[in-house]
């Protein structure tokens, strides 16, 4: 999936989401550019069909996202999705292409999962309406997943 000095570029911008969404909440639009950016020319790399498939691809994703962000906003009358993650996951596509993006929301969620357990262990309130900032877990599981994929490639 990932080649060369695209991945090199990538694991900066990973930590950058990372680190900045844990500290303010919001996941940079310059990095969810320069990481959609990077994703759709190494998918250029490879091919322009495969590109065109997976800037298609990342296209349906960001739609299918914001529709569900809007329609969860009308149903509990908060959001429940940021839109930094919204264009993140469209920018993991372009990386993913659909088949892996899957496999990058469940580790995502699993990882999620587990700090809010460990919060609970330590004495933290947990409720529903607790706040997660989703940009560290969704940029740990799109690098966990892409060096996989560098590793049985």
């Amino acid at each position: 999936m990932a080649d060369g000095w695209f991945w090199l570029l990538l694991v900066p911008l990973l930590g950058t989401v990372a680190w900045v969404d844990a500290r303010t909440g919001r996941i940079p639009n310059a990095c969810n550019a320069a990481i959609s950016a990077l994703g759709l020319f190494a998918a250029l790399e490879i091919g322009t069909s495969l590109a065109t498939e997976r800037l298609i691809d990342a296209l349906v994703v960001g739609l299918v996202l914001l529709l569900l962000r809007a329609a969860y906003r009308l149903w509990r009358g908060r959001v429940g999705l940021g839109l930094g993650d919204v264009k993140f996951l469209a920018a993991a596509t372009l990386w993913t292409g659909l088949g892996a993006l899957p496999l990058v929301l469940l580790l995502a969620c699993l990882s999620a999962l587990g700090m809010v357990a460990v919060l609970k262990l330590v004495g933290h309130q947990v409720s529903g309406g607790m706040r997660l900032r989703f940009g560290p877990h969704l940029a740990g599981a799109l690098g966990l997943v892409l060096l996989i994929d560098r590793l049985i490639a």
